[in-house]
């Protein structure tokens, strides 16, 4: 595939995958995006959680952080290719650009996709109509659990036991902080 020209920087934190799916993430990773970077893998071995078929033994999970160059199609291509693989947990961020909104993708195994568009300072952004569906909840509780979901907390619950087992030792902030 032709990487376009005009790319915006965005970065991808693999917190976790099974050591089976490395070379294929890479593959995956490399026919879409320009990575700035080589790949380099380390194991988690303090961590294992289930893949996706209840019936295998927990796998020893392996983490990467990448920055690459891509366009929004393609940040989200992406991040519908990687979660494709269905036994990797991973953040994908666009950063803002003067040719749109930044973009933050969350996978789980669990929870599935998570999308939230940023602003310049990686705020996330609602559209109206999550607002207005937000405001149809005509309880309070109602409307704190549409807002929790806009916010992705489920995501960044699950992903927050992977990010304390940052790279080289050190915990990973969450992508859109």
């Amino acid at each position: 595939m032709s990487i376009p020209q005009a790319s915006t920087p965005g970065f991808l934190l693999v917190h976790g995958a099974a050591g089976v799916d490395r070379a294929r993430l890479e593959g995956a990773i490399d026919e879409l995006v320009r990575v700035v970077q080589p790949f380099v893998w380390s194991s988690v071995e303090s961590l294992q959680l289930a893949t996706a078929s209840a019936a295998r033994a927990p796998e020893p999970l392996y983490r990467a952080s990448f920055e690459f160059l891509a366009d929004l199609d393609t940040t989200a291509q992406l991040a519908t290719r990687l979660a494709a693989f269905q036994t990797i947990w991973f953040e994908v961020a666009l950063t803002f650009s003067s040719k749109g909104l930044g973009q933050r993708y969350c996978y789980t195994p669990t929870l599935g996709m998570f999308h939230s568009q940023l602003d310049e300072a990686g705020n996330q952004l609602f559209n109206e109509n999550q607002i207005r569906i937000a405001l149809q909840s005509a309880t309070k509780s109602g409307l704190q659990a549409q807002m929790t979901k806009m916010l992705g907390a489920q995501w960044d619950a699950q992903l927050d036991q992977l990010r304390k087992f940052g790279i080289d030792g050190e915990s990973v902030t969450n992508l859109a902080s």
